[in-house]
């Protein structure tokens, strides 16, 4: 008879086995640490690395001040007429 686990069941086992992850990463010497971060990295598919990208960035300007949301949606829309403004000006001939 197969067993079946239950899905709290399975959860609790998918988070102990992060937990012996965890452990032996932090057994790990600086060198040793760095080389399976590097090699994680590596072997991330490409869709999960801008995942961590994200977080990596967050996470060094955490300290930063916040801004709201308003004014970066505002910025962002004089930067864009900007934009659209220079496309549409003619050039204008340099002359020497």
């Amino acid at each position: 008879m197969t067993q079946t686990r239950s899905p709290s069941a399975t959860r609790e086992a998918g988070d102990a086995l992060v937990e012996v992850f965890w452990r032996a990463f932090q057994g790990l010497t600086k060198r040793q640490r760095a080389l399976f971060l590097e090699k994680l990295l590596a072997n991330l598919p490409p869709e999960l690395l801008e995942d961590v990208e994200d977080i990596l960035h967050a996470y060094v300007r955490r300290e930063e001040p916040t801004r709201p949301v308003e004014d970066v949606l505002k910025e962002l829309e004089r930067e864009s007429k900007d934009k659209t403004k220079a496309k549409q000006e003619p050039k204008r001939a340099v002359s020497r």
